[in-house]
C-alpha cells in the first residue's frame, strides 16, 4: 500500500513516490522526450499529427477494402448456394420424372400380364 504524502500545485494528495520522482527530476522540457537521449523531439519519437492521421485514414480505407471484398464473397457465396438449390430442384424434378415413367411401365407391364393371364384362363374354362 502506499503511504501518501506531499500535495500537488492543484492540492491532490501525491503519493511519496511520486514526490521523490518530482524532487529528483527536472521538470519536463517542452519539445523533448524524457530518456531518449538529446535531439530527440516528440514528432521525432512518436511520429507527427499528420503521418498519425495519414495511417488512420490509411487503416480506415484498408478496413472499408476488406469489407467490400468481404461482401462481395457473401454475395458470390449466396449466388452460389443458390444455384445448388435450383440444381438439386432440377435434379428432384427429373427423378421425379423418371419415378413416373416408370411406374407408367409397371402398370402397363401389371396391365399386359393381368390380360394375358385372363386370356389364359378363359382358354382353359
Amino acid at each position: 500500500m502506499k503511504d501518501l504524502a506531499g500535495i500537488d500545485e492543484h492540492g491532490t494528495q501525491l503519493p511519496l513516490s511520486d514526490e521523490i520522482y518530482r524532487e529528483v527530476m527536472p521538470p519536463e522540457r517542452h519539445g523533448r522526450v524524457r530518456l531518449k537521449g538529446r535531439g530527440v523531439t516528440p514528432t521525432s519519437y512518436f511520429g507527427s499529427r499528420l503521418s498519425s492521421d495519414n495511417r488512420v485514414n490509411d487503416l480506415e480505407s484498408q478496413v472499408a477494402e476488406m469489407q467490400r471484398v468481404a461482401q462481395e464473397k457473401e454475395e458470390e457465396r449466396q449466388l452460389e448456394i443458390e444455384e445448388i438449390k435450383r440444381q438439386a430442384q432440377e435434379k428432384d424434378k427429373q427423378r421425379q420424372h423418371e419415378i413416373d415413367e416408370m411406374k407408367r411401365q409397371l402398370d402397363a407391364r401389371d396391365a399386359d400380364m393381368e390380360a394375358r393371364l385372363m386370356q389364359k384362363v378363359a382358354n382353359f374354362a
